[in-house]
């Protein structure tokens, strides 16, 4: 799945990690990859869509009221 358009966008704000260069970033989609390019030094880097890991299955917990007064300490 593209996450970018094929054409190129810059990125408003963004660094380029390489020669620091502020809003010389563009993105685009190529060849079903989505790449990001500085313009300025013509680092350009692969981005891929980070992997969600599922989440645990929910446990159930038994709460156990060792103070013995209903668990509503706070009234008198």
């Amino acid at each position: 799945m593209a996450v970018f358009s094929e054409s190129r966008r810059f990125i408003a704000g963004a660094r380029c990690p390489r020669c620091g260069a502020e809003d010389r970033l563009v993105v685009y989609h190529r060849e079903g990859r989505d790449y990001r390019e500085c313009v300025a030094c013509g680092s350009r880097a692969t981005l891929g869509v980070p992997e969600t890991t599922p989440a645990a299955p929910a446990e159930s917990i038994l709460w156990i009221d060792r103070a013995g007064d209903g668990g509503d300490s706070e009234s008198g």
